[in-house]
This record gives C-alpha cells, sequence and structure tokens, in this order.
C-alpha cells in the first residue's frame, strides 16, 4: 500500500470522517488484499457499526499479523469490543515471532494487564527486563506480583519474597533539586519506586521496614503533606496508635 494512499486514509480518520476512510478503504481492497487496509477499515467501521468492525478486526487478527502498523488498528477495535483474551493472544504471537521489538511487548503487557492475567503480565515484564535492561520493566514485574498477591487466597509469602528481591535492583534515589521539565519527571517516577517498595512491605505487614524506608527518604515524596499521611497509614495499620498521633497532629 503506497505511503499516499495510507496518508489519505489517516487523514480521514484523524479528522472524524469515517466514511470517508471507509470508502478509501473499500477502493483499495477491491483492487488488491492489505492487512494495513483492512485494519484500517475496522477502524473506519468501528465509527459506524461495531459489529462489523468486530467481524473484520477479528479476520485480520486470524491472518496473525506481527507488524505494529496491523495490530496497532486491530487492537484500538478488539479494546473497544471488549475483546481482552484476543488482543492478548495476538499480540502474543507477534512478540514470541519479534522478541525483540519492545513496543511489541510493551502491547503483549498492556493487554495482559486488561485481561487481568497478572501471571503472564509478570512474565512479559520480566521479559522486557531482561531483553532491554530497563529498571522500569523490573517495576513493572513487581507491580504484577502485587495483584497477584492480593487477589490470591493463599498466603503468598513466596511471591512477595520475589518482589522485594526484585525491588532490591531498583533502588529509591536521592532527590535532587528541580530545574527541569525531565528533573521533574524522574521525581515523579522516584515517587513511584518509593510506593511501589511500601506496598510491597504493607503487603507483607513489615510495617517496621515500611517506617524506615519513608523515613530513609523523607525528601522524596512530591509533597511533605505526602509522607506524612504515608507515615500516617503505616502506624494506623500496624495500631502504633502513638507515632500516629504525633503524625497526625503535625
Amino acid at each position: 500500500m503506497s505511503a499516499k494512499r495510507l496518508k489519505a486514509i489517516q487523514d480521514a480518520l484523524d479528522s472524524g470522517n469515517c466514511k470517508t476512510a471507509l470508502k478509501l478503504c473499500n477502493a483499495y481492497l477491491q483492487k488488491g488484499s492489505s492487512d494495513i487496509c483492512k485494519a484500517l477499515k475496522a477502524v473506519a467501521l468501528d465509527g459506524l457499526d461495531k459489529r462489523e468492525a468486530l467481524q473484520v478486526a477479528n479476520e485480520v487478527r486470524k491472518t496473525r499479523p506481527t507488524d505494529m502498523a496491523v495490530l496497532a488498528p486491530v487492537l484500538k477495535v478488539l479494546k473497544g469490543g471488549s475483546l481482552d483474551s484476543e488482543a492478548m493472544d495476538m499480540f502474543d504471537h507477534a512478540f514470541r515471532t519479534h522478541p525483540d521489538n519492545e513496543e511489541i511487548g510493551v502491547g503483549l503487557f498492556e493487554c495482559c494487564a486488561r485481561a487481568r492475567d497478572y501471571s503472564k503480565q509478570q512474565q512479559v515484564a520480566m521479559k522486557l527486563y531482561k531483553r532491554f535492561n530497563k529498571t522500569r520493566y523490573l517495576q513493572w514485574a513487581v507491580a504484577s506480583i502485587l495483584h497477584m498477591a492480593r487477589g490470591s487466597r493463599q498466603p503468598a509469602t513466596r511471591t512477595l519474597q520475589l518482589a522485594e528481591m526484585l525491588l532490591s535492583k531498583t533502588a529509591v534515589q536521592q532527590p535532587v533539586p528541580v530545574s527541569d521539565g525531565k528533573t521533574a519527571s524522574e521525581a515523579r517516577h522516584n515517587c513511584c519506586v518509593l510506593l511501589l517498595h511500601l506496598a510491597v512491605f504493607l503487603e507483607q505487614q513489615n510495617f517496621e521496614a515500611a517506617i524506615d524506608v519513608l523515613s530513609t527518604h523523607e525528601k522524596v515524596a512530591l509533597l511533605p503533606t505526602d509522607m506524612l499521611w504515608l507515615k500516617l497509614k503505616v502506624f494506623a495499620l500496624s495500631q502504633n496508635w502513638v507515632p500516629a498521633v504525633i503524625v497526625a497532629y503535625e
């Protein structure tokens, strides 16, 4: 499919003109086959006839696409139809076919999250970490473990120990002065890492470690009151009322 034709369809979709986009797709498909065009046709139909849109999207999905240009529009339609398991299966095949494609791997992780398949979600996060060596994927794995632990009817001691071990590789950093957008983004990320550490300790009911990680990183919270609220929460959960009252007065 030529870039010119593709752009015309994309422009029509971006402007919300689904009928024009559908007309362009049908005109091209009458002359030949194209997974990208058919995927875009599904997106165009999604604004006109959702049932037919899902039918076309599933037809493309069954061809086992591995190109993100096809995967992304098909995913959009499948999400609208709440076909999360089907979307996950599609991205799983694509990532196994192209394990070096980070974008597809992230797409698979997001599909697992929507399908609430936390075990698969953790596995994908670890694959992403091992292949691309980015600490955020390690943190994604820990978040997945927390979801599994909270949804388990059995004690999740070993699972949470694994989460704690993984977090030991992604320590909370001491903050630096916020002087630009990049540093502000890093500060928010660092705060999220602190909350992840705290969540694991609280799930283990290790209140001493929870207070310790908060006390050691007083300045990581975006606002001073945030840290006070976090400490108050830990003291209340541990029924340690004297320090809880002191923090509450602060």
